[in-house]
């Protein structure tokens, strides 16, 4: 408004009554008029903006190698309306993105506070080799007069095979980037021959050892990578696992969709398993059955939707599990336990969600230790 100290203020006026559409600068003309008829003007530049941005995904299906870094932003045409904008994207690269298929997504907001969200899926393949399916791999290791025995033992390594030795390639591709050989009448190598690559499950991984009553002792259990699988029905019968070299099986990043069936049964695991990250999707079976665990289970970051209908342990526990980050309600966890298992154990969980764990699991043996 316009003001005059002496004979008082008569009028305002704008030679533009309205703007009712986007502009990028209209000049806007305000003359203010007081009693004694004298006028001052100003010019003032309006901006109107009505409009979100344009988010798309580029045309094309989107496939990298694990650990390759690419701006997840350079996935998608972005537009803005007259006031510019900026853009923001979970993960911002793809060098954090774990195997299997990812959704990445972003959001585009203009100078407005108008935004728009886009996703896109994005494929993470290995650069390491992929081993065969597991009844593949199971009739391969037969194949190869594979011996079952108490004595016998499944070298899982990165070494050369020594010269002149036969080999079965067990690779997915069937390039010999993962041959299986026989040191001697109880000992079986399957091996990358490459120092930098692990050896990569098969997305089916599915009935790999059945070993119909004896017991096989294994090795190497850190050269094998389980972040390709989504089946594991079956995975060991009747097989003992021993870490003479220390290592821990890691099943790192499993996902399961679908009825999985039963993964160990009356199996003897004497190294320690990190589950962690496992996700299960409207999934139907149990991890461990009629087996006995004497090694530390890692269980952290678990995902369990809730059409899923799991069973963890019905089995006897005797080593420590570490159970952290689990955003499930007590009645989920009750559900992954069976409460005639012969469970002696502490149980190392989240110090918020430690209450939920005491009240699920109430009555069974186990120790509750908050970290």
């Amino acid at each position: 408004n316009g003001s005059d100290s002496l004979s008082g203020h008569s009028s305002t006026t704008s030679n533009i009554s309205s703007i009712t559409s986007n502009t990028t600068g209209t000049t806007v003309t305000i003359t203010t008029t007081d009693l004694a008829g004298n006028t001052a003007s100003r010019d003032y530049t309006i901006k109107v903006d009505k409009n979100a941005p344009t988010l798309t995904a580029k045309s094309g299906t989107f496939e990298i190698t694990e650990g390759d870094s690419n701006v997840v932003s350079n996935y998608f045409n972005v537009s803005y309306s007259t006031s510019g904008g900026s853009i923001s994207c979970i993960p911002t690269n793809t060098s954090t993105l774990s195997l299997g298929s990812q959704t990445v997504s972003c959001t585009a907001t203009g100078g407005n506070g108008l935004a728009i969200t886009n996703s896109i899926s994005i494929t993470v393949n290995s650069d390491s080799p992929v081993l065969v399916s597991g009844s593949e791999f199971y009739d391969k290791l037969t194949q190869a007069n594979f011996t079952r025995g108490l004595d016998s033992l499944i070298v899982f390594s990165t070494q050369q095979a020594p010269s002149s030795t036969e080999l079965i390639d067990v690779s997915a591709n069937q390039d010999n980037s993962i041959v299986l050989w026989q040191a001697s009448d109880y000992e079986f190598y399957i091996s990358t021959q490459d120092d930098t690559k692990k050896i990569m499950l098969n997305e089916d991984s599915s009935n790999m050892f059945d070993f119909s009553g004896a017991t096989i002792d294994f090795n190497g259990l850190d050269i094998l990578d389980f972040g390709y699988v989504k089946n594991l029905d079956g995975f060991m019968k009747n097989g003992r696992i021993n870490s003479s070299d220390g290592t821990t099986l890691n099943m790192q990043g499993i996902n399961l969709e679908g009825a999985f069936g039963e993964i160990f049964s009356d199996c003897v695991i004497n190294s320690a398993v990190d589950l962690s990250n496992l996700k299960i999707n409207s999934g139907s079976g149990e991890i461990f059955v009629a087996t006995t665990l004497n090694g530390d289970v890692t269980l952290n970051d678990i995902e369990i939707d809730s059409n899923s209908n799991v069973l963890f342990v019905r089995s006897i526990f005797n080593g420590n599990m570490y159970a952290k980050n689990w955003n499930v309600s007590s009645t989920k966890i009750k559900e992954l336990f069976n409460e005639n298992n012969a469970v002696q154990s502490i149980i190392y969980v989240s110090y918020s969600q430690i209450s939920i764990w005491e009240e699920a699991l109430d009555g069974l043996n186990i120790t509750f230790i908050a970290e």
